[in-house]
């Protein structure tokens, strides 16, 4: 996965939390997703961060 990431084919951001946050969204018993992130932040906090390496 690393030299994907080093030849730009791949970002993304990590960020550590010890509590997570599960979101489910169900359009029909047959088209549902499950989304776990951490709690304090996530992905919003991980794609800051990732946004800052880019600069």
């Amino acid at each position: 996965m690393y030299l994907v990431f080093a030849e730009g084919k791949l970002n993304y951001g990590t960020h550590y939390s010890n509590r997570t946050l599960m979101t489910c969204f169900v359009s029909s018993i047959e088209k549902h997703i499950h989304l776990v992130d951490g709690a304090d932040g996530g992905y919003a906090y991980a794609a800051t961060k990732l946004k800052g390496a880019a600069s």
